[in-house]
């Protein structure tokens, strides 16, 4: 048996005993668990959907992945320390559907797509100068936007095994170690979390379906401004990723989750989209036979022995222009 084999059987025995423990908990906890677990699977679908279509190799997503989290060392940092209380400062009254809200989806919109088209430009264009193809920036792509929606996972299905073991417990236990404010919020938490419907349960899993695209469009649009050596592919990428951050951030906040996960979707479809139309900007590949020898016009026999035994001299042309 091989690694891989070896491999997917242990994967599968922990997704089995994990089913069961889950459904132990009960029939009301499968969603909640159903959905941080797609958002993994998304997150390595993309990388294992372009590595078999296309041959690309792995490497690349691992790149993708790196690129990621080198971009959010930096960009959370910003937001926390700079950004966010800039905004505050300036925008105190950020109510739903208000300018203030406007600005702030503006500014984190756009802090998004700078920190992270930028990591991905760099990369391109100074480290991995090697991805000169459509598919080479897909496998990039598919692991800087699939490792986002692993970690996304990974979290929320800790939130959700933390809030499962607050639901089975007393909470009032746990009064004294916390503020009474902090106590509340708790209880909330738990009572909200607890009383979504089914399909509630799903909007992350939704969301990160539709956004992977999304990344992957930004990719391609940077992958290109590299090969071109054109800031403006570069720049719309980076006005892509912030269009749909911003609508994310202010359309969740006027008009709730269902509304909003409909507008990210329709953004993924248009992800999609730019994919194709940049692969089409691709020029036609050659196949290379590494095997061929390179070709030469063919030379008569007759005169390739006539110039050996130099019977074709400067006289016998001139002779011959009056025949």
């Amino acid at each position: 048996m091989n690694s891989k084999r070896i491999f997917g059987t242990i994967l599968i025995l922990i997704l089995l005993a994990l089913g069961v423990w889950i459904a132990i908990q009960g029939p009301e906890t499968i969603f909640p668990a159903l959905n941080a677990l797609l958002m993994i699977g998304f997150g390595l679908s993309i990388g294992i959907l372009v590595s078999k279509k296309w041959g690309v190799g792995w490497g690349l997503f691992g790149v993708g992945v790196l690129t990621f989290i080198l971009s959010q060392v930096l960009h959370i940092p910003f937001n926390t320390y700079l950004l966010n209380p800039f905004l505050r400062k300036i925008f105190p009254q950020a109510d739903p559907g208000s300018s203030g809200l406007l600005w702030w989806s503006v500014f984190l919109g756009l802090s998004a797509g700078v920190f992270e088209e930028t990591a991905r430009y760099l990369v391109l264009r100074f480290w991995r100068k090697d991805v000169t193809t459509w598919e080479q920036s897909m496998m990039f792509g598919a692991g800087h936007g699939g490792v986002e929606a692993i970690i996304v996972g990974a979290i929320t299905f800790v939130a959700f095994l933390q809030l499962t073991a607050y639901r089975q417990m007393d909470l009032n236990t746990l009064a004294d170690q916390f503020s009474p404010e902090q106590f509340e919020a708790l209880r909330t938490t738990v009572d909200t979390f607890w009383n979504l419907k089914w399909y509630e349960h799903l909007w992350g899993a939704a969301e990160r379906f539709s956004v992977i695209p999304v990344h992957l469009a930004a990719t391609v649009l940077v992958y290109r401004g590299v090969r071109n050596r054109n800031i403006l592919w570069y720049l719309a990428a980076v006005a892509w990723h912030a269009a749909v951050d911003c609508l994310a951030v202010f359309s969740s906040q006027t008009w709730g989750i269902p509304l909003t996960e409909l507008f990210i979707f329709i953004f993924g479809l248009l992800g999609w989209g730019i994919v194709i139309w940049v692969k089409k900007q691709e020029p036609l590949r050659q196949p290379e036979d590494p095997g061929q020898e390179p070709f030469s016009p063919p030379v008569l026999p007759a005169l390739e022995t006539a110039v050996e035994e130099k019977q074709i001299t400067q006289e016998s042309l001139d002779e011959s222009k009056y025949d």
